[in-house]
């Protein structure tokens, strides 16, 4: 596995502090990604959700994003891994619910987002995905540690126009990845 770097940029120019927040915490949201598929985004966001809870840390995860889903699988799956780390048992009432929630974006084949979302004749609304993780990580992110995780890597076509950097870009996220990223 690659060596993992968590590199914290400033908050969200858009995510406004409220008067008597515990600055102490550091509660941020983070975007994890990675230069490729299986690289370790799953595995670091699990890492983190399993450390910040054994430590009181309130925490959520969201996989918008997801492709090579298979149903009858769902606990398996990189979003069904980040549900099980944050508490979520296969046979919890909510699981399928919960699934939904941090995955609306699920396609079946195992290709880039945009060609998954084709053969099923979907696409992917950017402005709708970017908005989604707005709306989650303005959402308790002053309690919580929140983490979006990406994917495959960076470059990864979400449609004609838009990559997972662009992504990013548009969320403003402080974002967590392998060295790679950064030269």
């Amino acid at each position: 596995m690659q060596n993992l770097e968590l590199t914290c940029l400033v908050r969200p120019r858009w995510l406004k502090l409220s008067p008597g927040t515990d600055r102490s915490k550091n509660l941020n949201p983070y975007f994890i990604t990675g230069t490729g598929t299986d690289i370790g985004k799953t595995w670091l966001s699990c890492a983190l959700l399993k450390y910040w809870r054994a430590n009181g840390v309130a925490t959520r995860a969201y996989k918008p994003v997801l492709s090579g889903f298979i149903d009858a699988d769902a606990a398996l799956s990189d979003a069904g891994a980040l549900l099980q780390a944050q508490g979520f048992t296969i046979d919890h009432v909510n699981f399928r619910t919960e699934l939904e929630r941090i995955s609306p974006w699920r396609y079946s084949a195992p290709l880039s987002p945009d060609m998954a979302a084709a053969l099923e004749g979907r696409g992917i609304d950017f402005a709708e995905l970017v908005a989604y993780v707005r709306r989650v990580t303005s959402t308790n992110w002053q309690t919580e540690n929140i983490l979006v995780e990406g994917v495959g890597g960076v470059m990864v076509p979400l449609d004609d126009l838009h990559t997972v950097r662009d992504w990013i870009t548009d969320c403003e996220l402080p974002c967590a990845g392998d060295r790679e990223l950064s030269g």
